[in-house]
């Protein structure tokens, strides 16, 4: 699946196109951008218990990446949107954090996928099925530092997502300028 950098990058332009207001330096923004970061990973939040077991992998790939978690994230934001926040648009917040977990999604569709078992169960908790792309864009990236590839193959993905996802954050970014 994508790195950490490359769904942070697309995350962080989503903010940009989605709320460029909120963009000025402040403790604001800083929030925003954070919040943003971690929503952009939060399919990849299944790593933590994994990491606590001694086996980081052995629930990635799992119903976190799935539209059950878009779902689920949809809904706490609604509540806490009329609960915290009633007088914002309810439906700019949820369609942000829908979108910011569809998008985590869809980049790790596009991924490479040669450890098993492949691909992800996008559509659970409707369909247990794996899917992965037949024509993928982004190199796997390693995560394991004994192999000999590990540097080589990760700077070649670092090199792609950074083709690919610095340019729209830079014009996301200028725009927020304007």
């Amino acid at each position: 699946m994508a790195t950490p950098y490359g769904h942070t990058l697309l995350g962080l332009t989503l903010l940009n196109v989605w709320y460029p207001q909120h963009l000025r330096l402040s403790n604001r923004t800083i929030l925003a951008y954070g919040g943003a970061v971690l929503l952009a990973l939060s399919p990849d939040l299944d790593f933590i218990p994994g990491i606590f077991m001694g086996q980081p992998s052995i629930f990635h790939q799992g119903p976190f990446h799935s539209l059950g978690l878009a779902l689920g994230l949809f809904f706490l934001a609604l509540l806490g949107t009329l609960i915290l926040a009633p007088h914002v648009s309810f439906f700019k917040i949820t369609a942000f954090v829908f979108i910011m977990v569809l998008v985590h999604l869809v980049v790790d569709y596009l991924t490479e996928d040669y450890r098993a078992p492949i691909g992800f169960p996008f559509f659970w908790p409707f369909s247990s099925h794996r899917v992965t792309s037949p024509f993928p864009i982004f190199p796997h990236p390693l995560r394991d530092f004994r192999n000999p590839d590990f540097l080589h193959q990760n700077l070649q993905v670092f090199f792609v997502e950074s083709i690919i996802f610095l340019p729209l954050f830079f014009l996301s970014w200028l725009r927020t300028r304007k």
